[in-house]
């Protein structure tokens, strides 16, 4: 998907936690930030898909279970693009609010993605 499409369903001031990225996660805030955080994965995979698995909606709150594939052409974590095939399983919620993505928790199995990423 095109970064700025997919970063424009999210409100400007909000925040999303990727717990899959690394021991600590990572946190991105403001929609400037979320833009070049999906232009890192735009660029990295730029075939990548997802799968939906389900999708629960409860009040302002969504809860969706997927599924990304892609093959890796960029750099990433270090990791030189080397056409290496990936295949994750998560899930990310999401608060709304007016309309918008206001906060997103991300997570997925961050052993999986290195070692798919040949860093094991």
């Amino acid at each position: 998907p095109d970064p700025e499409r997919w970063a424009s369903f999210y409100a400007e001031d909000a925040v999303i936690e990727d717990f899959g990225s690394g021991r600590e996660g990572k946190r991105i805030e403001g929609r400037k930030a979320i833009v070049a955080w999906f232009t890192v994965f735009k660029v990295s995979w730029p075939d990548s898909t997802y799968k939906t698995l389900r999708f629960v909606t409860e009040g302002s709150t969504v809860v969706w279970e997927w599924r990304w594939e892609g093959t890796q052409v960029g750099e990433f974590l270090d990791a030189k693009g080397a056409g290496r095939k990936l295949n994750l399983h998560g899930v990310t919620i999401w608060d709304i609010k007016d309309g918008k993505i206001q906060h997103e928790v991300t997570n997925y199995n961050y052993s999986m993605l290195l070692q798919q990423l040949g860093k094991e």
